[in-house]
């Protein structure tokens, strides 16, 4: 799971910062025609609040997804591609994490290698394309 985690958080993170830096191009335009050629200094101030609240509003969305992909989240992405192998990831994530009463540990091993069996056959690759058209 981890390239599959690495390779999302690369995307979401790529497309967050091309997200703040256009709303941070189009809200220094429209600043700066609000302003005009030599504006007030207190409003120059304003501006400046006005691009820093733009671009920070613009970075909750990436931010939310990438606190996302943290413990069993990583899931969802592979769940995109191989709804199954998702499920069974995420069940085999809970059975070696909370250890539940009367689960057999040779069974939780057998599901566990079995799931680690499938997950080094998908590429991330595959999983998460960086190519907004590729799929």
């Amino acid at each position: 799971m981890a390239p599959i985690r690495r390779r999302e958080a690369l995307r979401v993170v790529a497309g967050g910062a091309l997200l703040a830096l256009a709303i941070g191009a189009a809200t220094t335009v429209l600043v700066a025609w609000a302003l005009g050629p030599v504006p007030h200094p207190a409003s120059v101030g304003v501006g400046w609040m006005a691009l820093a609240c733009a671009v920070g509003a613009s970075l909750v969305r990436p931010i939310r997804l990438l606190l996302a992909l943290r413990g069993r989240g990583a899931t969802l992405v592979l769940a995109r591609v191989d709804a199954p192998l998702a499920s069974a990831t995420r069940s085999a994530w809970e059975l070696a994490g909370d250890g539940v009463r009367g689960a057999s540990p040779e069974l939780v091993l057998a599901h566990r290698t079995a799931v680690l069996a499938r997950l080094r056959a998908v590429r991330a690759v595959d999983v998460v394309p960086l190519r907004p058209f590729q799929r």
